[in-house]
């Protein structure tokens, strides 16, 4: 019998994405790194559809250069996001970036 991980429910998902962000803004770059792999994974599944808003809040943070930490946070998530973009994710991608 194949093994099938334990569904996690959507009110669980929910915190778990509105939880992720703001650590991207950690004083500890490891800890920042961590949690831009946790939304790249994330999104592989979940973005846009589960998560619409994510790529909108990201750029907002690089073009508002409040805080170094969160700059550099989203900088190197976008990084991770980039190589697991699908042909069908490019759309919001395209219309995100170039308005």
């Amino acid at each position: 019998r194949k093994f099938e991980p334990p569904l996690t429910p959507e009110d669980a998902k929910q915190m778990i994405r509105q939880g992720l962000p703001p650590g991207l803004a950690d004083p500890s770059s490891k800890l920042r790194t961590a949690v831009g792999m946790r939304i790249a994974q994330i999104c592989k599944t979940d973005w846009p559809k589960q998560w619409p808003g994510l790529l909108e809040w990201l750029v907002s943070a690089i073009k508002e250069r409040q805080d170094p930490n969160l700059v550099h946070g989203v900088l190197r998530t976008l990084g991770m996001l980039s190589g697991d973009i699908e042909e069908d994710q490019m759309a919001p991608v395209v219309q995100v970036l170039l308005p």
